[in-house]
C-alpha cells in the first residue's frame, strides 16, 4: 500500500477493521474472503512473495491446531456441547488462526514503522503513547542489528552455537547476550542524553500533521468495511 501512496490513517484503519471482523466470524467461507482480501492488498503493494514465504513457515503451527482443535476441542473455553463434526471447528479454528497471521504479515510488510507512527499521530493519540512506540520500533531494531553483529563477530572467534546439549548451547549465548545487554545500556544513555541537551518535552512537541483523504483513500475504505460485514453477517 506504501507504492499506492495511502494515508497512514487509512492504513491502521484497514488493518483495525480486519483484525475485528476477524474475532466475529462464525463461517470458513467468511475467512477465506478476508485471506483473499489480504492477500489482495498485499497484491498491490508489491509484496504478495514477502507475506505468503513468511506464512508458510507457520504450516506447521496450523497442522497442530487443526489437529488439537479436531480432537481437544473439549477442553477449550469456546466448546460447544451440541457440536457434532469436531472436524469442521478444527478447520475452522486453524482457519482463522491463518487469517490472524495473514492480516498480520500483510499489516507489517505494507506499513512501515515511520507511517505507523505519522498515522498515530494524525489520529491525535496521546502524544506519550505516540512518541514510546516509536522509541520501541527503533530499539527493537537497533538491538536485532547489534546482536547479528555481536553474533557474527564472536563466531568468528571459534564461538559454536548450534553444537552440543541444549544447555551448552545456552551457555554459549551468553558471550552475545552480555555485549548486546551493555551496548544496549549504553545506547539508552546515549539517548537520553542527547534528548536532555535538546529539551525534549512532550508537552511543547507540536503536531505537524497535513495529510488529506484522497478518494483512493475513501474507495479503500469502503470496500473492506463492506467486503468485512458482508463477511461477518451474511456468510453464517
Amino acid at each position: 500500500m506504501s507504492n499506492l501512496s495511502i494515508d497512514p490513517r487509512v492504513k491502521l484503519s484497514v488493518f483495525f477493521l480486519l483484525f475485528t471482523f476477524s474475532f466475529f466470524l462464525s463461517s470458513i467461507s467468511s475467512a477465506l474472503i478476508l485471506i483473499v482480501l489480504c492477500l489482495a492488498i498485499s497484491a498491490l503493494d508489491k509484496v504478495l512473495k514477502k507475506v505468503v514465504r513468511k506464512l508458510i513457515i507457520f504450516i506447521p503451527m496450523l497442522v497442530v491446531a487443526l489437529l488439537l482443535w479436531t480432537f481437544f476441542s473439549s477442553f477449550s473455553l469456546f466448546y460447544v456441547k451440541n457440536e457434532n463434526m469436531n472436524i469442521l471447528n478444527g478447520v475452522f479454528m486453524s482457519t482463522r488462526l491463518f487469517l490472524f497471521l495473514t492480516i498480520s504479515m500483510t499489516f507489517i510488510f505494507t506499513t512501515t514503522p515511520e507511517e505507523m507512527i505519522k498515522g498515530l499521530d494524525a489520529l491525535h493519540f496521546p502524544k506519550s503513547l505516540v512518541f514510546l512506540f516509536g522509541l520501541s520500533l527503533r530499539e527493537i531494531d537497533s538491538v536485532s542489528r547489534d546482536f547479528i553483529s555481536i553474533k557474527e563477530s564472536q563466531a568468528s572467534r571459534g564461538l559454536e552455537l548450534d553444537k552440543g546439549s541444549l544447555v551448552k548451547r545456552i551457555r554459549n549465548h551468553i558471550p552475545i547476550l552480555i555485549p548486546l545487554l551493555v551496548r544496549s545500556v549504553e545506547s539508552a544513555e546515549k539517548l537520553t542524553l542527547a534528548m536532555e541537551l535538546k529539551a525534549f518535552n512532550l508537552s511543547n512537541k507540536r503536531r505537524s500533521s497535513n495529510l488529506k483523504l484522497s478518494k483512493t483513500d475513501f474507495i479503500i475504505l469502503v470496500i473492506v468495511t463492506f467486503v468485512g460485514l458482508t463477511a461477518v453477517f451474511l456468510l453464517r
